[in-house]
């Protein structure tokens, strides 16, 4: 990394339990980030900002061959009201890093869940808190 003091993202892979990582960097800025593994080869994280106002991002660190999962919101009725759009892909020789958008303007305010859904249905659900 350069030595500056911007926002950077670093994805970062966990065997086992979730991770939660927060606190302050030496520049200041907020350090905040829960890593969840789902199923045996998924690794996401947490929606971030949360809560929003207007979108979130979801990562998820899937194995190279591995088919896109389906991401969605969903209210507590478990009703899909929105779902994520692929935003940027990044690609080594043994894993994809992909970044979702969830579009959050057109909620009401409330809790929703996100839930990430692989090829095969194993899911996995994460609050999402939208505010206005």
């Amino acid at each position: 990394f350069s030595d500056t003091c911007r926002p950077q993202r670093l994805p970062i892979v966990s065997y086992g339990k979730t991770i939660d990582f927060s606190g302050v960097d030496r520049c200041e800025l907020p350090v905040d980030a829960v890593v969840y593994r789902a199923g045996t080869a998924h690794r996401l994280t947490a929606p971030f900002p949360n809560p929003t106002d207007r979108q979130a991002r979801i990562q998820i660190l899937a194995p190279r061959s591995s088919p896109l999962p389906k991401v969605q919101i969903l209210d507590y009725t478990g009703g899909a009201v929105g779902h994520g759009s692929s935003e940027a892909t990044v690609t080594d020789d043994v894993s994809t890093l992909t970044t979702f958008i969830l579009d959050t303007r057109h909620l009401m305010p409330g809790m929703y869940a996100v839930t990430v859904t692989d090829a095969v249905g194993l899911r996995h659900s994460l609050p999402l808190h939208v505010v206005r």
